[in-house]
């Protein structure tokens, strides 16, 4: 049995959170790293991010909206079903800043042997994902893994949501996506 992701896109439009049709498509499919950079949902990404739980402020929710024999409306996607976990939410901008903040470098970076030795004299421990390649007399080659694994992909789900915000001429603050995984 997998693990799936339930997910709307939101805009915030007079103040308030709005329903748009489109979503992500990498982010909404079925592909553990993606959950992992999320929620830490099945797997753990050291620079992903943590479940925030349920919004108060969540907005509107409509998706696939339907009446029933009653003639109550209801919905395909119900962040309160019990069967859910790992609620969370997350805008374009924080979705940039990560992305941004552990891009990893493709060559590696020259740092100069006095940047070095006053790196480690105060104590420095060189951060998760940083390796040094190679030292010499004037300083040393380090490469930098952001750790997050398929760092690709996850850049395409952020230029889905940019097209979306895009579409909508919202702002990266202004547009999110809401999300709850199942199983």
């Amino acid at each position: 049995m997998g693990c799936d992701i339930h997910m709307i896109t939101q805009i915030k439009k007079d103040g308030h959170w709005q329903y748009i049709p489109e979503i992500p498509r990498r982010y909404a499919c079925r592909w553990y790293p993606i959950f992992a950079f999320l929620a830490q949902v099945r797997g753990i990404c050291k620079n992903g991010f943590i479940a925030r739980g349920l919004l108060d402020d969540l907005g509107e929710t409509r998706y696939r909206q339907w009446k029933d024999s009653n003639g109550d409306i209801c919905y395909e996607i119900d962040f309160n079903n019990i069967d859910w976990h790992s609620h969370s939410y997350l805008t374009l901008q924080e979705i940039d800043e990560n992305l941004m903040e552990n891009a990893p470098t493709e060559e590696p970076v020259h740092v100069p042997k006095r940047f070095l030795d006053a790196f480690y004299l105060h104590g420095g421990e060189l951060p998760y994902g940083m390796e040094i390649l190679s030292k010499d007399k004037t300083g040393a080659d380090i490469i930098w893994d952001s750790g997050l694994e398929d760092y690709p992909t996850l850049c395409e789900g952020r230029d889905d949501l940019a097209e979306i915000a895009h579409k909508y001429a919202a702002t990266p603050d202004h547009i999110r996506i809401v999300f709850a995984f199942d199983s």
